[in-house]
C-alpha cells in the first residue's frame, strides 16, 4: 500500500494552526531576544577591535574567517578576563585557537584554564588547545605540568599537541606515557608521528 505525499498539506495545516504558530512566534522571540542580549554583551569588545583596525560584527567572526587578526588577539585577552556570557567567552577562545596568539596568550589562558574547574566541560577543552596553540619552547614546561594532571580532565586532551615543542627525546617520552591516558592518546600519537616524519 503506498502512502500518500503529506508535505505540501502538513505545511499548510501547519501555517494554520494557532497552537503551532503560536510556539513558532514565542520562540523567534526567544532568538531576537537572545541575539539582542549577545550583541549587547560582545559590545565593548567590538569597540575595542573596531578601534585597533578591525571591524566585526561578532567574535564569532573571527573563528570563521581564514583571515589573520592580529590586531584583535590583546583584545581578546583582555575580555577573556573580563565577566561575559558563556557563549561569547567559549567564541573568544575560539578565536584564541590561532597562530597570532603564539607567545603571547600562554599565561592568560593558563590562568582561565586553572579558574575553570569543570575538567569535562566545553571550555576547559577549547581552553586546552588554545594553552597548546600559543605554546613556544620558552613556556611548554607549563603544558607538561597541566597534561600530567588528571584532575584536568578533558581539558588536558589538545595539551598534547603543544608537547611538540619539547626537545624531541623529552617529548617522545612523554608523548609515549600519554599514550596510555584514554583522554590524551589520539592526540600523544599524532604528535609522535608529526616527531617521526620530521626527522
Amino acid at each position: 500500500m503506498s502512502k500518500r505525499n503529506r508535505g505540501p498539506m502538513a505545511a499548510a495545516e501547519l501555517e494554520n494552526d494557532p497552537i503551532y504558530q503560536a510556539n513558532r512566534k514565542r520562540a523567534l522571540a526567544r532568538a531576537a531576544e537572545r541575539s539582542a542580549m549577545l550583541a549587547q554583551d560582545e559590545g565593548p569588545m567590538l569597540q575595542e577591535i573596531y578601534e585597533a583596525g578591525l571591524e566585526i560584527e561578532s567574535v564569532w567572526d573571527l573563528v570563521n574567517t581564514g583571515e589573520r587578526y592580529p590586531e584583535a588577539v590583546p583584545v581578546l585577552l583582555k575580555h577573556l578576563e573580563v565577566k561575559h556570557h558563556p557563549w561569547t567567552k567559549k567564541g573568544i577562545v575560539r578565536a584564541l585557537i590561532c597562530p597570532e596568539s603564539q607567545g603571547i596568550a600562554t599565561e592568560v589562558l593558563v590562568r582561565q584554564f586553572l579558574l575553570e574547574k569543570d575538567g569535562e566541560s566545553e571550555l576547559k577543552w577549547l581552553l586546552g588547545s588554545a594553552i597548546a596553540e600559543s605554546a613556544t619552547p620558552e613556556n611548554v614546561s607549563i603544558l607538561v605540568e597541566l597534561v600530567r594532571d588528571k584532575k584536568h580532565g578533558k581539558g588536558r586532551e589538545f595539551l598534547t599537541d603543544g608537547l611538540i615543542h619539547l626537545p624531541s627525546e623529552e617529548a617522545k617520552t612523554l608523548l609515549t606515557e600519554l599514550l596510555e591516558d584514554p583522554i590524551t592518546q589520539d592526540t600523544a600519537r599524532k604528535v609522535l608521528k608529526k616527531l617521526d616524519n620530521s626527522r
